[in-house]
């Protein structure tokens, strides 16, 4: 289920449900963190997320366009992958409309713009740059 078709399932709740509903839908981030600093400082970068996901929520209902939702990622998708390992999903929408989506996985130390969840291929970028990596070495050590 695509943003869209979850804004059209949850038309009859007010903005505050909504944005209950997304906390929600994000994984009850308070009882997953660590009780310690790093899960403070976790918690704040949740929660500015969120912050930026009710202003966009806000901002769309002061002025529905569907062309914007029709771009989207499917969030929940998205949500699936980067719980498979150590992951962030970045989604920004800026104020020309355009949609940007940031997929990275710290395990791998990749990262990538996509358009859609089937663009994701970190590990063949991992591989080039590690073949770049050992290019460069041979290079430097004199080896062909």
């Amino acid at each position: 289920m695509g943003l869209k078709t979850l804004l059209e399932t949850t038309s009859h709740l007010s903005l505050v449900d909504k944005i209950k509903l997304i906390i929600h839908l994000t994984g009850e981030c308070e009882t997953d963190l660590s009780n310690d600093q790093e899960g403070d400082k976790q918690f704040e970068r949740f929660a500015r997320a969120i912050e930026d996901t009710a202003r966009d929520w806000e901002r769309y209902l002061e002025s529905p366009n569907p062309k914007v939702l029709d771009k989207l990622p499917d969030i929940y998708k998205l949500r699936e992958w980067q719980q498979q390992g150590y992951r962030s999903v970045d989604i920004k929408i800026k104020t020309s409309g355009e949609i940007e989506t940031w997929v990275h996985d710290f395990s791998l130390m990749e990262g990538q713009y996509i358009a859609d969840i089937d663009d994701i291929d970190l590990e063949s970028k991992k591989l080039e740059s590690q073949k770049r990596e050992y290019e460069k070495l041979k290079k430097l050590f004199g080896e062909e």
